[in-house]
Order: structure tokens, then C-alpha cells, then sequence
């Protein structure tokens, strides 16, 4: 209204102007007069004329220096021009009364006016044109006015024309403002008031037009329309408490155009009554930014297609206030609300056409955006030429980092063909819609909602109508989605959402796949990811819907129902760890409807009841485990499984091997048992349905008396097996079809009805040796039409019921099926109600079983046990000679002889270290008898290399012998072999290893005496898994000399030998490990005789030993409390004789160093107690018996290989390797020995 009564009355100054006698004559009547300056400064000088000082009819020109001055006196001219073509300038001090005016008039031309002092003013009653071709300055200063029809600043391409207001002056343009027509213009308002009809900023293509408004005294007003940038180049300043006030605003109007707005700092302000335009067909920008404000009546952002309009409003306090809003109206636009700028609006709009992009983007803490109704893709109050509803173009909004909208109403994808997303994101983002919000009305919407953001609406609908497509999208801890009425994903059109890693989804009522033809899909999944509705959740209420929560995720509700009306189709899937769906009342699985509820993978489904296909029509199935591949089931926790009056399944097709299903199943339906091992615990007595079972296991029951029941019909199929310890219905089992009562042990399965056997069915029973067994109570008649009777556990003699039935038992059984036993017979008695088997100990005695001496005495001792002895039950249980002689050699103990045979062997490792040692010293102190023999010892360290084939020829190399030098000498072992026992079906193998060590020294010429210690460890493992360990620790006296070619070696040794062993008795079901640790003492004396000689380079020496070895006796005591053995193993007396030769040869290394390489074979007797008895009986009690040790073989070869090597002045290093065979076994023995001489 103040615009308009400034309109009127600027335009009735130009008219009181002309009343006033300021009518001007026409310019034929008009004399020209220019500015000379011949007399002053001053305006009313007519000398400073050239025709004297202007009047109302003349047109001044002031073209030269120096500067016009206007003071006192008013004056008038027609026309004024300042710079027409030269340089002018002129200072207003008091009135000046114009027709027109040019400021700047030709090209070159620089025009200069300055209207200044409050007594000033200017009244110009046409145009004003400052920077027609040339440059033009206007200033309006200290108070003064301006008043004019017209103003152009930059008239013509080449013109360049500035306004400037300061001191509180005011300037009025009675019609149009026009900065940068064609060229360069522009506007300063510091400090006064402007007044225009209209304003203009960049005209014509390639103008340039640029507008400052600054400070808090500076205010300009425009009547009608404020276009900035229309087809040039246009750029508005509010700053610093400016103000412009517009009846319409237009930034960016022609297509080329560009304009930008820019309002900054506090109280600067835009209001515009009407609408404001930013890029109608061109580029436009408005800018909102340090708490200044802008406030219009309605607003476009990119109107025109090919348009491009943005909007900043940035910084606290800054803010947009305007109407009815649209955001890419045919072309794109662009809205951005950052770090607490503020935008309030009517009925807004995001990509209201096709082909427009609309986007808004609130970011930041203290950030909002407040509007009325909000389409987000299309705007549904467009239509076509022809009243069709228009399609929509693109819409997007996006809340981050905080930011927060605020809408009465939303949808995304309004209208068809439209596209709709909206995105929060970021912790403290939220939108509100304080009705609802439709996510895919007509077109496509989608709704993210991410990382801690949140939205809360009365009602959310994804797929609004019947053509919409509507997806919400969820994650992050946090992230929450708010429907205080009803959440419908899939309303009369296609609705999907997400609910991820933590993301919350709550509504009071929730549905999916509401109206017919609709379809919902919701998806949770991860951990604390949940979908919760605090009434009920209804999934394809009449339309098609599916729910799947894994990965941990939680729907939850007061009431579910799967399948709502009958043309609903509602589908839930449970899976994974932790997952779960939870109903706080019942859970429905097809009310009217199709229902299908899976729980699969360990999740959890929760319900006070759960109904399955509650009304006549309905088709309702519950799957735990798959339909298809089995896989791993989810839990069930509810009071019962209620089938209604529909058609009802329950599916159990799952992996796990012990599933528990506690929940009661009632009603009339299906139950599919067709993979893994289900438990049914719950009382079912009120189920009238069916029961198939199919490669499977049911077991009902796991404990007598628990109260487990399944009624109805019970029919087992191939590879079906039905078990337990509770009550069933009656019960058919098929062709390949199992009943086999009880759980994990024995037990009694009732049927309340009848029973069938059919021909290629199998009864399976466990029978106990205390008398117990599996058995089948029938209250009905019991058919057995052939199959298979299957026994199987520990049986002992006795008679055992296997099935009972009160109206009788009639048939027989094809097969029976039963692991032989060697020493019990088995028969079936086919009573009028029962059947019953007999078990009794036969004629075969455990001796019968035994095919050696020592196998029959153990046999004998172990029958005498007798029955209720654990070891004797066991044996009785004997499947066939095989297995009882194998348990007989169990028995005896023979890992004691095993370790025996092991005490003697390592006898033989000194026996062995000792004569070598002695052979090489002996010879290292002969030297008219060296040879390559004497070189696996000491001697070689200093050979000359020379002197090898003397040595082998036997010839002396006049070295002189060493005396008396006493030797330190060490030895390491190692050897593994295998060897059989004759007593049993065993073979061990053996690991021995150890260090012998020993001094020497000559005494007087001939003889060399020593001392030696050895400790050793022998380890044995038997395939039967008994096990011994031979620890010893002895000492040697050994000594011998050299006549002539001869040598002479003995010596005599004693060692303790301590003696763990453990076995393990398994026979059957009896199962106990025994243990021994014991010592002995080991004596022997050895000697050998042996004979130098050599073949060329070849030294080689035939010897021949004689060894006596004697083993006291064991006592033997294992701690074993039944098959635990004790006694004693007598002592042993051994003698050894050995013929055999052995051969080395000595060459030279690089470096001058001696090697020698030998070998020796030979062949080995042994007499006396090869085998010694073992005189044992079992601790529980009975007779003892005897068994033969491990026998140390009658007759071995011999067989060996070394390799000395000098490695320093005064050592020597030795590798060597000694074998023994015998049909007894094998032997390998790996040894290094390391000299040194001091």
C-alpha cells in the first residue's frame, strides 16, 4: 500500500510540474546554450553562456571546465546535458527544474552531476539517462532530492552510468529504474530513500547492471517489479541493514539472463508483496546470510524449463519467509539452508514438471525449513492443457548434520512419472510431518533415513496409490522412523523398506500390503535393528506382503497376523542368531488369508499362541527350517500351536540333530516331519490332525512320565523314524519306515490306538543287560505285516518285553535284525498281547573262542569271573571269535613283556659303544699293526694322508705309540624298529635313544682299562594303543689289549631300569585304562675276539662275542579295578653269540683332513629265556594264568655302515648306522659320537 501512495504521488510531481508553468516548448522553439565559464562558476551567469544563462527553452550543455555551480536562485532548462562530448561536471546546491537530462552523452564523453545539501533538488519530468554512450555519475548527497520520470544508467553498449545516494537523500523515478540497459550501469545507496515504479537490473543482452543497498538508513522502494538480470547481467547488495521492498521480484528472468541477489547482515532485508522468480528462464541466485531476512508472497525457483535458480540461506538468524514455494518448477532449482538459516513456507513443491529438478538441502545445527503441505516430485494441483493431471519431474530434500524440516503434510513421487528422495542423515536430523507422508503417492518416492537421524509423522504410507512405488530405507544406531497413526508399507501400490544395523522403525499400527493388489516388503537386519508397532502388525491385510528379519534384527507387536482378508498373502521370515519376531498377544499365520511363518537359522518367534489358518478358506503354514534345503531351525516359544478351521501345516524340515519343540499343538491340521531330529515335549493330546514323517526323526518325549503326546494319526514314511518315551495317536509305519521307542536310552512309547507294522518297516529296540528294554504300549491291536525287528545295545542274557498290546498282536516280523553273539542265543515269542525276546547263555565257553595256551588261560580266568563282573559281561557280549580274541590278547598284559624285550635291547647299545671304543684305542696304541680299523678312533687326527695304503698293507709308518694317554670319550644314540608279540595280535614299534660316556687309560703296555656310564630311553607303542616308557641308568667296567693281530675286548655292566606302562582295555561297552610303574635290574659281561688283516686298500677283521645278560623279575600291580592285572615276570637268563666281519677303507678329504669309511655284517644267536613267563590274575579276582613275553629273536642279521670325519687338530666326529632283522621284527639304529684327546 505505501508503494502504491508513493506511485501516485511521484506521478503527480511530473504532472504539477507541468501545471506550473514548467511546460516546455518543442525542441524547434528551443536555443542551444553552452557552458564557457568566461566570468565564474555559477549557473546564473549569463556571461559564462554562449547565449547567455538557460531559461525554460533552452537546452544546456555543459561540455568544459571548470565545474557548473547551482546555487540560490532556482533555475530551469529544457533539456541538460553534462558531457555531451567532452567532459562536464555540475553541482545542484539549490532547485533545477529539467524536461530531460543526459549525463555522459556521446562516446568518450564523461559527465559529472552532483546534487547536493538539503535545499537541494532536482525535478527532471522526463528521462534521465547518466552513461548514455560515454560516463555518467549521478550523486544525490546531504539530504538532497531527485525527482524524475525515467532513469537509465548505461544506456548504450559503450555507456557506463552511476547512481549514488548518501546523507539521507531521496531519489524518486516516477515509472521505470533501469540499471544496465545495454551497458554498464550502477546504483549506490549508502544512506537515504529511492523510490521507483519499477526497477531493472542488466536489460539487454551483454548489460551489465549492479545495485548496492547498505546500511540501516537505506531503503529502496519499487511499486511494481524488481528484475534482476533480465537478459544481461544483474547484481543486487543488501548489506548492512539495507532494505528493498518489491511488489514482485525476478532473478535471472530471460533465458541468457543471469542475476544475484545477495541480502547480508542484520536487519538487511528483501520483501517482495508478491512472488519472486529466481531463474524464470535464466540463471538466478538468491543469497540469505548474516541474520538478514527475505519475505515474499510466493516463490519459483528455475520456472521455465532450461532455467537454473538457487537459493543460499546461510548463518543463524538469516531466514526466508515466503508462500506457496516451488522448487524446479520446469527447470531446475535449488534451495540450500545452512548453520542455522531458516526457511519458512506455504504449500511447497520439489520438481514439479517433467523434465524439472528440485532439490532442498537443510544442513547444520539450528538449520530449518517450516512448511504447509510439501510435494517432493510432482505437484498434484498441475494439469495439463487438457485438466490431465501433469507428470512430475524430480524432487529431493535432504536433512544432514542436524538440520531439521518441519512440514504439515508430504509425498515423495506425488504425481505420475515423478520421482521423489528423501534423505536424512547424521545424528539430531529430523523431519516432521505433523499429519502424513506418502512415500510413492503416484510416482516413485524413496525415504532414507541413515546415521542417527530421525522422522515422526501421524501416518507414513510407502505406495500410496494403486500406480505408486514408495521404499524407505534405514540404518545406523539411532536412526528411528515414528508413525504415531498407522505405518502402511504398501498401501494400494508397491511399497518396500529397510531397517538396518540399529535402525528403529514404530508405528501404532503396521501393515503391509494393505488394499487388494498392493505389496509390501519390509527387510530387518543387524543387530538392534528393529520394527516395532504398539498394536498390530498385519503382513498382507488384503494385498501381498513379506517381512524377513535376520542378522539379529527384532519385529515386534501387540498382534500379528500373516494374511489378513482373504485376498491376502502374508509371508515372515525368521533367520539367523538372535533374530526374532515377537507378538505380545497371539500370532495369526493365515487369519482370512495365506499365511507363511519361517523360523530358521537359531531366531527366535515369540507369541502368547500362535494360531495357523484360523478361518474356514484359509491356507496357513509354519516352516521351521526351509521349505526346500534343509538348514538350521529357529526356536518356537508359545503355549500352543492352535491349527483352526482352515488348512493348516506345520513344516518341520530343518538340520539340527536335537531340536526341542516344547509348544502344544491343538487343533485339526497337517504336520511334515521331513529332516533333522525334532523333540516334542508338550502335551498334544487335543492335536486331531496328521502326522507324516519322512527322512526324519520325531522323537515324542525324552523322559518317562514328562507328560509329551502327540494325538491325531501318525504315519512314518521312507527313511522316517518315529521315537521317544511320551504318547502318540495311532500309528502306521511304512516301507522304509522306523519305530524305534525311547530317546537317548531306553524307554516306552505308547500308542493310543492302533499300531501297524508294514511289510519293509523296521521296529528298532535297545536292549540293556540289566533286563530293560525298549518298548511299544499300544491301546489298540497291534498288525505286524512283516519288515524288520532290529536289536541293538548291550544285551545280556534275560527276557525282555519289546511290545505289549491290549486287543492282541498279530503277524511276524520277516527279519530279525541283531548283532551276532558268540556266546548267547536269541528267540522271539509272539504272544496273544505281547511280544518278548529271550536272551540265554550257550554251551560255547570263552576258552572255545581262543586259539593259543596263553589266549585260553586268560579266556578260563575271565569266565571264572562270572556273571554281574563287569569284564565278564563284557566278554559275553563277544560278536564272533575274531573280537573275543582280540580282547583276550587285550587282556594278558603284554606290553609288560613288550617293555621286557625293550630292557634287553638297550643292554646292547653299551655292549656295542664299549667294544668299539676299545678297538679303536687298542689300535691307536699298536703301530706296527696300524690300519684303517684303528681309524674309526682318535688316531686318525693325525694321519698322514701318505700313509694311507701303508696303513692298509699293513705296514708300520714308524710313528711311535702314544703310551699311557687317557681318553674322554661320548657317545649319542638313536635307533626305531618294530617287532611282533607271539602272545597276541599286537606289534610295537620302538624309539630308543641315549648317551653313553667314558675314560680309558693305558696300563701298563698292553692293556687299556675304562669306566663307561649310560642313560637311555626306550618308547613303546603298541597298535593296540598300549603304551611303555624304559628309562635307564647304568655303569660298565671294560678293558683289553692287542697280541699281535689279535684283539681281545670285555667288559661287565649293571643298570637300573625303571618301567611305566599304560594300556587300554575296550571291549564293547566296558572301557577302563590300567597303569604300572615298576623297577628291574639289568647284569651282563661281554667279550670279543678279533682278527686284523687286509685286501689292498681294504682293511678288514673277522670277529666272533659271546655276552651273557640277566633281567631280574618284575612285579607287576596296575591300578586298574577290574581288568587291572597283577603278578610278577620272571627273571631271564640270555646268551648272545655273534660271528661276523667287518671292513673300512681311509682316504683323503680337501684340506689334507683323513676320513675313514666301514662297515661291518654279521650274524647273531640268542639262547636261554627268549620268552619269559608272566604269572599273572586279575585284581577283581579268579584264577591266574600265564603268558609269554615278547620273545628277543632266536637269529638276527647284523648289518652297519659308518663314516669318520678329522674335524679338528684334536676331534673327530662319527656318524653310523646299525641294523637288525629277524622274522621277530626289524631294527635301525642311528648313532654320532663325538672323540676329543687331551
Amino acid at each position: 500500500m505505501r508503494i502504491s501512495l508513493l506511485r501516485s504521488a511521484f506521478s503527480g510531481v511530473g504532472v504539477g510540474l507541468l501545471a506550473a508553468g514548467f511546460g516546455f516548448p518543442s525542441p524547434g522553439l528551443a536555443d542551444d546554450t553552452a557552458w564557457q565559464a568566461t566570468a565564474s562558476d555559477t549557473w546564473q551567469d549569463p556571461r559564462n553562456w554562449t547565449s547567455g544563462a538557460p531559461s525554460r527553452d533552452d537546452a544546456a550543455v555543459i561540455d568544459a571546465a571548470p565545474a557548473v555551480r547551482l546555487e540560490g536562485e532556482d533555475a530551469e532548462a529544457r533539456s541538460l546535458s553534462v558531457g555531451a562530448s567532452g567532459s562536464g561536471t555540475i553541482r545542484i546546491l539549490s532547485r533545477l527544474a529539467t524536461q530531460t537530462a543526459t549525463i555522459g552523452d556521446k562516446s568518450g564523453a564523461e559527465g559529472d552531476a552532483t546534487v547536493i545539501g538539503d535545499r537541494a533538488n532536482w525535478q527532471n519530468a522526463g528521462s534521465l539517462i547518466v552513461g548514455d554512450e560515454g560516463q555518467g555519475r549521478l550523486g544525490v548527497e546531504g539530504g538532497a532530492s531527485l525527482v524524475t520520470s525515467s532513469l537509465s544508467l548505461g544506456e548504450a553498449p559503450a555507456g557506463d552510468g552511476k547512481l549514488i545516494l548518501t546523507g539521507q537523500s531521496l531519489a524518486t523515478v516516477a515509472t521505470a529504474l533501469i540499471v544496465g540497459k545495454a551497458g554498464i550501469g550502477e546504483l549506490q545507496l549508502a544512506s537515504g530513500w529511492l523510490a521507483a515504479d519499477s526497477a531493472l537490473l542488466g536489460d539487454a543482452a551483454g548489460a551489465d547492471g549492479i545495485a548496492t543497498i547498505s546500511g540501516n538508513r537505506s531503503t529502496w522502494n519499487i511499486a511494481h517489479g524488481l528484475t534482476v538480470g533480465d537478459a544481461g547481467s544483474g547484481r543486487l547488495d543488501i548489506a548492512a541493514g539495507g532494505k528493498v521492498a518489491s511488489a514482485s521480484g525476478t532473478i535471472g528472468d530471460q533465458a541468457g539472463g543471469t542475476g544475484e541477489v545477495t541480502v547480508n547482515g542484520r536487519g538487511s532485508s528483501w520483501t517482495v508483496i508478491n512472488g519472486i522468480a529466481i531463474g524464470t528462464r535464466g540463471s538466478g541466485l538468491l543469497s540469505v546470510s548474516g541474520a538478514a531476512s527475505v519475505a515474499s508472497g510466493s516463490g519459483v525457483i528455475g520456472a521455465e524449463a532450461g532455467a537454473d535458480g538457487k537459493v543460499a540461506i546461510n548463518g543463524s538468524d538469516s531466514q526466508w519467509t515466503t508462500g506457496a514455494l516451488t522448487v524446479g518448477g520446469k527447470g531446475a532449482g535449488n534451495i540450500e539452508v545452512a548453520a542455522g538459516g531458516t526457511l519458512t513456507s506455504g504449500e511447497s513443491t520439489l520438481g514439479a514438471e517433467a523434465g524439472s529438478d528440485g532439490r532442498v538441502t537443510v544442513s547444520g545445527e539450528g538449520s530449518s525449513w517450516t512448511t504447509k503441505a510439501l510435494a517432493i516430485g510432482g505437484n498434484a494441483d498441475a494439469r495439463s492443457a487438457g485438466g490431465a493431471e501433469s507428470t512430475g519431474g524430480t524432487g529431493t530434500l535432504h536433512v544432514t548434520a542436524a538440520g531439521t524440516v518441519t512440514s504439515d503434510s508430504a509425498s515423495l513421487g506425488e504425481t505420475s512419472g515423478a520421482t521423489g528422495t528423501a534423505a536424512l542423515d547424521g545424528g539430531g536430523s529430523s523431519w516432521t510431518v505433523i499429519d502424513g507422508i506418502s512415500i510413492g503417492t503416484r510416482g516413485s518416492g524413496l525415504l532414507s533415513i541413515h546415521t542417527g537421524a530421525t522422522l515422526t509423522a501421524t501416518d507414513v504410507a510407502a505406495g500410496s496409490k494403486s500406480d505408486g512405488d514408495g521404499t524407505i530405507r534405514m540404518s545406523g544406531s539411532g536412526s528411528r522412523l515414528d508413525a504415531r497413526g498407522d505405518l502402511v508399507i504398501g498401501d494400494a501400490g508397491r511399497g518396500q523398506a529397510e531397517v538396518f544395523t540399529g535402525a528403529e522403525a514404530h508405528g501404532i499400527r503396521i501393515v503391509l500390503g494393505r488394499k487388494a493388489g498392493s505389496s509390501g516388503m519390509v527387510r530387518i537386519g543387524g543387530s538392534g535393528s528393529s520394527l516395532e508397532s504398539a498394536g498390530d502388525l498385519t503382513v498382507g491385510e488384503a494385498g501381498s506382503g513379506t517381512l524377513t528379519v535376520s542378522g539379529g534384527g527384532h519385529a515386534a507387536a501387540q498382534r500379528m497376523v500373516l494374511g489378513g482378508e482373504a485376498d491376502g498373502h502374508g509371508t515372515a521370515t525368521v533367520i539367523g542368531e538372535g533374530s526374532a519376531l515377537t507378538s505380545r498377544g497371539e500370532l495369526v499365520v493365515a487369519d482370512a488369508g495365506t499365511g507363511t511363518l519361517q523360523a530358521a537359522g537359531g531366531s527366535a518367534v515369540t507369541a502368547t499362541n500362535l494360531v495357523v489358518a484360523q478361518q474356514n478358506g484359509s491356507v496357513g503354514t509354519l516352516t521351521i527350517g526351509s521349505e526346500n534345503t534343509p538348514v538350521s531351525a529357529g526356536r518356537i516359544e508359545a503355549e500352543t500351536i492352535a491349527f483352526g478351521d482352515g488348512t493348516g501345516t506345520l513344516l518341520l524340515n530343518h538340520s539340527d540333530p536335537d531340536y526341542r519343540l516344547d509348544t502344544a499343538l491343538t487343533g485339526n491340521g497337517t504336520v511334515k516331519v521331513l529332516s533333522g531330529t525334532t523333540i516334542l515335549t508338550g502335551d498334544s493330546s487335543d492335536f486331531t490332525g496328521t502326522t507324516d514323517i519322512r527322512n526324519a526323526r520325531l522323537l515324542v518325549g525324552e523322559e518317562a512320565g514328562s507328560g509329551a503326546s502327540l494325538a491325531g494319526t501318525l504315519q512314518v514314511g521312507d527313511n522316517g523314524l518315529l521315537g521317544g518315551t511320551g504318547r502318540v495317536g495311532t500309528t502306521r509305519v511304512g516301507a522304509g519306515g522306523t519305530l524305534s521307542p525311547g530317546a537317548d536310552g531306553i524307554g516306552t512309547l505308547s500308542v493310543d490306538g492302533d499300531l501297524t507294522l508294514a511289510s519293509g518297516s523296521t521296529y528298532a529296540a535297545e536292549l540293556a543287560t540289566d533286563g530293560s528294554s525298549d518298548r511299544v504300549d499300544v491301546a489298540g491291536q497291534a498288525v505286524i505285516a512283516g519288515g524288520s525287528l532290529a536289536l541293538s545295545g548291550a544285551r545280556g542274557p534275560g527276557h525282555y518285553t519289546l511290545l505289549t498290546a491290549r486287543e492282541g498282536v498279530t503277524g511276524r516280523f520277516d527279519t530279525l535284525l541283531a548283532t551276532s553273539r558268540l556266546f548267547l542265543d536269541l528267540a522271539l515269542d509272539y504272544e496273544s498281547g505281547a511280544l518278548s525276546l529271550a536272551v540265554t547263555r550257550n554251551d560255547v565257553a570263552f576258552q572255545d573262542a581262543a586259539t593259543r595256551a596263553d589266549q585260553r588261560a586268560v579266556a578260563a580266568a575271565a569266565e571264572s569271573l562270572g556273571a554281574g563282573n563287569a569284564l565278564y559281561d563284557a566278554l559275553l557280549l563277544s560278536p564272533d571269535t575274531a573280537a573275543a580274541e582280540a580282547a583276550y590278547s587285550d587282556l594278558s598284559g603284554q606290553v609288560h613283556g613288550a617293555a621286557r624285550r625293550a630292557v634287553v635291547e638297550q643292554g646292547r647299545f653299551l655292549r656295542d659303544a664299549v667294544g668299539a671304543r676299545l678297538r679303536t684305542a687298542l689300535r691307536d696304541e699298536t703301530p706296527s699293526r696300524f690300519s684303517p680299523l684303528a681309524y674309526t678312533g682318535e688316531d686318525l687326527l693325525e694321519a698322514p694322508a701318505s700313509a694311507a695304503l701303508s696303513y692298509a698293507a699293513g705296514q708300520n709308518t714308524g710313528r711311535e705309540p702314544r703310551g699311557a694317554r687317557r681318553n674322554i670319550w661320548a657317545k649319542a644314540y638313536g635307533s626305531w624298529g618294530t617287532f611282533s608279540a607271539e602272545t597276541g595280535r599286537s606289534g610295537y614299534s620302538v624309539k630308543e635313544g641315549g648317551l653313553i660316556a667314558g675314560l680309558d687309560n693305558m696300563v701298563g703296555s698292553a692293556w687299556r682299562l675304562g669306566s663307561a656310564v649310560v642313560i637311555g630311553r626306550a618308547s613303546l607303542n603298541g597298535r593296540d594303543g598300549a603304551n611303555a616308557v624304559v628309562d635307564s641308568y647304568g655303569a660298565a667296567l671294560y678293558g683289553g689289549r692287542n697280541i699281535g693281530a689279535f684283539g681281545l675286548t670285555g667288559g661287565a655292566a649293571y643298570t637300573f631300569n625303571h618301567i611305566e606302562t599304560t594300556r587300554d582295555v575296550v571291549i564293547g561297552e566296558f572301557a577302563e585304562r590300567e597303569r604300572a610303574d615298576d623297577w628291574n635290574r639289568t647284569g651282563q659281561v661281554f667279550g670279543e675276539v678279533s682278527y686284523e688283516t687286509s685286501l689292498a686298500a681294504l682293511a678288514i677283521e673277522p670277529f666272533a662275542g659271546l655276552a651273557f645278560l640277566h633281567v631280574d623279575g618284575d612285579e607287576i600291580s596296575e591300578t586298574g579295578d577290574v581288568a587291572g592285572l597283577a603278578g610278577d615276570l620272571e627273571s631271564q637268563n640270555l646268551l648272545f653269540s655273534t660271528l661276523g666281519l667287518r671292513a673300512s677303507s681311509l682316504f683323503t678329504l680337501p684340506g689334507g683332513r683323513l676320513a675313514v669309511v666301514a662297515g661291518h655284517a654279521g650274524w647273531r644267536h640268542a639262547e636261554g629265556d627268549l620268552a619269559p613267563a608272566a604269572n599273572l590274575r586279575f585284581v577283581a579276582g579268579g584264577p591266574g594264568f600265564a603268558t609269554q613275553a615278547a620273545p628277543v629273536a632266536a637269529d638276527a642279521a647284523l648289518l652297519g655302515a659308518s663314516l669318520s670325519v678329522a674335524v679338528a687338530e684334536m676331534a673327530m666326529l662319527s656318524f653310523s648306522y646299525d641294523g637288525e632283522f629277524a622274522a621277530e621284527g626289524h631294527r635301525h639304529d642311528f648313532n654320532g659320537s663325538f672323540s676329543m684327546r687331551f
